[in-house]
């Protein structure tokens, strides 16, 4: 159950030559064990704000039966991908031996722990639809990791290098029918960072599950290309906690993208907002046509602004905004536009 939610329960009752009993919830006496919550009237419990095990019991007479309530069961960690361990990849269509995977340090990304794994791809000149696979194997090395419970949805961290492709997950119900799930919309994959991306399990699966693979898929031709993505912290998701995923965000980018401002000396800047953690001011960044420059950073207004003490160059102008919030999600997308300056020979 999700903290603080509320389920009623009932009782099946039968009699001797196994006939149903219709009672109601209230000739039962209801009890909790553990500090999971409370009956609010019999047979409706309602969940602690914490995290936490025990037990719904109901008695009738010397006649007991007893369910498990997990609250806040955490999530369960798949692949925390610091080794290749029950780890292999495969390909179709993209060009030979490019599809590989192998463990990556810092200062390459990695979002936890000491490794991350890397998986390098390259379709260039391919037709059809290309994959780049990472599998996940069970003890026996076979392709299906399968995994405890009812998962509501599977996440996992990914440092994206902007290609736009399409980020699928594959898995297996327990009689072995395999669907795909969407981490990503088809061309979703835009971003460069870390970004925590998610895939909701249909209800009307049949449990327990079994994980295959992860795959990066391109089905358009005219965007065969090559790169890498890493992978990180793939885990199954039981109920919402509630959790810091997503970094800040960026609004009112002055002068305005794609605008034109006379001033040589303009004020350039945007306004960036976390409403979980807050913005981990430490964290920002700027970029003025590549150059890195201090800005000032307003809390309050949440506003980070920077004024060239020397008037800029006329013409196009780039700037470029980064920072995290303070559980550590990076801002995804970061604040990145470009204006004009004017000048002589500069057109509005």
């Amino acid at each position: 159950m999700e903290a603080g939610g509320t389920v009623r329960f009932s009782v099946c009752a039968k009699d001797r030559y196994d006939r149903d009993v219709h009672c109601s919830n209230d000739v039962f006496e209801w009890s909790v064990e553990g500090s999971i919550g409370e009956m609010t009237e019999p047979g409706v419990f309602t969940a602690a704000a914490e995290s936490g095990e025990g037990k719904i019991v109901a008695k009738y007479g010397d006649i007991r039966v007893e369910t498990f309530v997990q609250v806040g069961k955490p999530p369960l960690l798949i692949n925390g991908f610091e080794s290749l361990d029950g780890l292999a990849c495969s390909s179709h269509a993209a060009v030979p031996d490019s599809v590989r995977i192998s463990l990556a340090a810092r200062p390459q990304p990695v979002r936890f722990g000491t490794f991350s794994v890397k998986l390098a791809y390259d379709f260039t000149g391919q037709t059809g639809a290309s994959r780049a696979t990472v599998l996940f194997l069970n003890e026996a090395g076979e392709i299906g990791k399968q995994i405890e419970g009812r998962p509501i949805r599977f996440g996992i961290w990914v440092y994206g290098d902007g290609n736009r492709h399409w980020l699928r997950l594959g898995v297996r119900d327990a009689n072995g029918y395999p669907v795909s799930l969407n981490l990503t919309e088809k061309g979703g994959l835009d971003w460069r960072d870390w970004k925590y991306v998610y895939a909701e399990v249909p209800l009307n699966m049949a449990f327990p599950l079994s994980v295959c693979h992860i795959s990066l898929t391109e089905t358009n031709d005219d965007n065969k290309d090559s790169g890498a993505i890493y992978l990180d912290q793939f885990r199954a998701e039981y109920t919402n906690l509630g959790e810091d995923l997503e970094g800040p965000s960026f609004s009112g980018m002055q002068p305005p993208p794609g605008g034109y401002t006379a001033d040589p000396r303009p004020m350039i800047g945007a306004e960036v907002r976390d409403s979980a953690s807050g913005v981990d001011p430490a964290s920002i960044r700027m970029w003025v046509n590549g150059a890195p420059v201090r800005p000032d950073y307003d809390p309050v207004s949440g506003t980070v602004r920077w004024q060239p003490f020397q008037p800029l160059v006329p013409g196009m102008c780039r700037v470029k905004i980064y920072a995290k919030d303070n559980a550590g999600n990076p801002s995804v997308p970061q604040a990145e536009w470009s204006f004009q300056i004017g000048g002589e020979g500069v057109e509005k």
